[in-house]
């Protein structure tokens, strides 16, 4: 019986001893990069990639960052914070190309603490940025005698924060009465991070986009509704004959601020309506026009969080 205690025993000491190295590899100094969606960054304190630090009472030090934009598309008037205990200014870079790399860094210092006092402060870092995400799909109308298979629509999105999703049937163009095409398009967050911005200026704000284009590209069609809300109460936000829909952080203000509001974890629906000005135009053949959608917003992202520890002299 001994014997078996004491294999059991030796069992569980090695195996204690694997999961501590396992553990200890995990906190190690070197452990000091971070990746969210894109976006990769390698953490250095005072020139050595680490994720920890420790500080006594007032003490300086310098935290760098290797920002790399793995994506497709620039982010642009990026701004890093430091978040925590340590007090420091904001750093800025005006923009990070597609698979390049920019350093940002902070200078920080340690609050005073009195002799003896040791507390625990996690140092996070978030970058905020400006960012554009684009898309369109195809927009198709067929003749009121048409009896082949229709063609499927096809649609695009470029951006890795924002995703697009359209939901526009085929029209059947008649001959005589109202020919609206319904659909709907839908914004939805699919980052690590939220829609915001480092300051809040020209009327942006917490999960507010800053500006959303919708047009149409083809002959003989017109934005008729959006929103739920009818053609003449869209006369802010309408121009190029009807064809382009501008809504800004601004002109949404009074009562509609809710069509550019993105709240994470939630989606954005757009409803759209778009009417046939001339129907004769579609009985000649299928006809594939495009509505094209821009998307202007700031993004945020807390993209490393240090041990920070913080004690008296």
């Amino acid at each position: 019986m001994n014997k078996k205690i004491l294999f059991a025993f030796s069992l569980l000491f090695l195996l204690a001893l694997s999961l501590g190295c396992i553990g200890g590899n995990k906190n190690s100094n070197n452990n000091a990069q971070a990746t969210s969606g894109t976006l990769n960054a390698t953490i250095l304190i005072n020139g050595v990639q680490r994720n920890n630090m420790v500080l006594v009472s007032e003490q300086n030090a310098q935290i760098g960052l290797k920002l790399k934009n793995n994506g497709n598309e620039p982010i642009e008037n990026v701004t890093g914070r430091v978040l925590g205990c340590l007090n420091s200014s904001d750093a800025f870079t005006e923009e990070v190309l597609p698979h390049t790399q920019k350093y940002l860094s902070w200078d920080v210092k340690a609050p005073e603490l009195g002799e003896g006092e040791k507390i625990n402060c996690p140092t996070t870092i978030r970058i905020c940025f400006d960012y554009t995400t684009k898309g369109y799909t195809d927009l198709v109308f067929v003749p009121e005698d048409y009896n082949e298979a229709p063609p499927s629509p096809s649609y695009t999105v470029s951006g890795d924060y924002l995703g697009i999703n359209y939901k526009f049937g085929v029209a059947r163009v008649m001959k005589q009465g109202d020919n609206e095409m319904n659909g709907e398009i839908t914004i939805n967050n699919i980052g690590d991070g939220w829609v915001d911005y480092i300051n809040y200026t020209n009327g942006v704000s917490l999960n507010t986009l800053r500006k959303v284009n919708i047009t149409l590209i083809g002959d003989n069609i017109a934005i008729s509704k959006f929103g739920g809300l009818d053609q003449s109460e869209l006369s802010n936000w309408l121009s190029n004959d009807k064809k382009t829909l501008i809504l800004t952080a601004d002109n949404t203000k009074e009562g509609y601020s809710y069509l550019t509001k993105l709240v994470q974890g939630k989606s954005l629906f757009l409803k759209l309506n778009i009417n046939v000005t001339n129907p004769n135009s579609f009985q000649d053949g299928t006809k594939i026009y495009q509505l094209r959608t821009e998307i202007n917003y700031g993004y945020c992202i807390d993209i490393a969080t240090l041990d920070t520890t913080l004690s008296g002299r």
